[in-house]
């Protein structure tokens, strides 16, 4: 019977906690705003872009100003949170770039249809209509 709880007890310090990310500086959870989401799809298709120029927001507690990287121009504007529902107001620098267009169009189009959000551990999904639109995951905290 011994035996068999200190087996037990060696089984359950082995497994995976998840204060683990937490002590070495990543939580488990990302919080909405503070943090740098890097795009990973649009309409659950997923981005495929040259990785030195990802596409990026980064939302501001303190200002409550959205800025980013639309994969030619730079975003930036305010959002307004209440619960679960977040509503942005947007504006980009208006340079055309050939390659990338297309995708900052959609991404941009999608960014104007989102109403709410959803933080899953490192993964930002942004919704309109009750379907991901915008998927993004935690690249990292926001340098201020």
């Amino acid at each position: 019977m011994r035996s068999l709880l200190l087996l037990f007890l060696l089984i359950m310090a082995c497994r995976p906690s998840n204060k683990i990310g937490e002590i070495v500086g990543v939580p488990k959870e990302r919080s909405l705003e503070n943090t740098h989401w890097v795009l990973d799809e649009i309409n659950e298709s997923p981005i495929t872009i040259n990785d030195t120029n990802k596409l990026f927001i980064e939302l501001n507690t303190v200002t409550k100003i959205i800025s980013g990287f639309c994969g030619c121009n730079q975003l930036s504007g305010s959002y307004h949170i209440t619960g679960n529902k977040i509503k942005f107001s947007t504006a980009t620098t208006r340079m055309f770039c050939q390659q990338t267009m297309e995708v900052e169009t959609s991404f941009l189009q999608a960014l104007a249809m989102v109403n709410t959000y959803e933080v899953k551990e490192q993964d930002l999904l942004l919704k309109g209509e009750n379907k991901i639109v915008l998927k993004f995951h935690a690249e990292s905290a926001m340098k201020n």
